[in-house]
């Protein structure tokens, strides 16, 4: 069969052929996709390990001014 000088078995040949390429494409735009995963979970790993240098950081302060605040308790008793 023939429509506008393209057979049935050529018009199958590229809806293949279309197909292919877009599941070619879906496969990039998941690889891209797991790189920004990977990417976010980098993100996060930095973000926890600030945080956790922070607060390490605001607890040592605090019981400085802890300490510093019994020294003072003392002298003005």
């Amino acid at each position: 069969m023939e429509n506008n000088g393209v057979s049935t078995e050529e018009l199958a040949r590229m809806i293949t052929r279309g197909f292919e390429e877009v599941d070619t494409q879906f496969q990039r735009v998941d690889a891209q996709f797991e790189k920004v995963r990977e990417e976010i979970g980098g993100v996060k790993r930095e973000v926890q390990e600030i945080k956790q240098i922070l607060l390490e950081d605001h607890r040592k302060r605090i019981e400085k001014l802890e300490d510093q605040v019994q020294e003072l308790r003392g002298l003005l008793a």
